[in-house]
C-alpha cells in the first residue's frame, strides 16, 4: 500500500522543481528584460504575419502562416554561362551528380590556348 497518493507526489515534485528553478534562475518580471523582444507592431507588414485585428481567430494577438511557394519559385536559378561551360549538370535534379571538366583552355583570336 501507497504511503502518499499520486496527486501527493506530483504536487511535491513540481513543489521541488519550483524551488531548484527559483535557486538557480533571476525571475524576470518585464519582458524587456529578455535578450530578445519585439513589439507587435514589428510584424505588421511581414509576409505572412497577422496582428491582432487582422488575424483569423480574433482571440489571438499574432498569428504567423507559412508563405505558399509555387513550383517555379522553387527551381534554382540557371547557371552562368561560363559555369554551364566548365560543369556537365542538370540543375533541376539535385540526385545527380555533375561532370566537372577537370581543365578547360579558352581560345584567343591569336591561336593562342590559355587554360582557365
Amino acid at each position: 500500500m501507497e504511503k502518499y497518493p499520486l496527486e501527493i507526489k506530483a504536487k511535491n515534485f513540481f513543489e521541488y522543481l519550483l524551488a531548484l528553478n527559483n535557486l538557480k534562475a533571476n525571475v524576470i518580471r518585464d519582458f524587456t528584460d529578455f535578450e530578445r523582444n519585439w513589439m507587435l507592431d514589428e510584424f505588421k507588414g511581414l509576409e505572412g504575419c497577422f496582428v491582432l485585428n487582422e488575424c483569423r481567430d480574433n482571440e489571438n494577438l499574432l498569428e504567423i502562416h507559412r508563405p505558399h511557394i509555387s513550383e517555379q519559385e522553387k527551381l534554382p536559378p540557371e547557371p552562368n554561362r561560363t559555369f554551364k561551360n566548365w560543369i556537365n549538370f542538370d540543375y533541376r535534379n539535385e540526385s545527380k551528380t555533375p561532370n566537372v571538366t577537370k581543365e578547360r583552355t579558352r581560345k584567343f583570336e591569336n591561336d593562342e590556348e590559355i587554360p582557365e
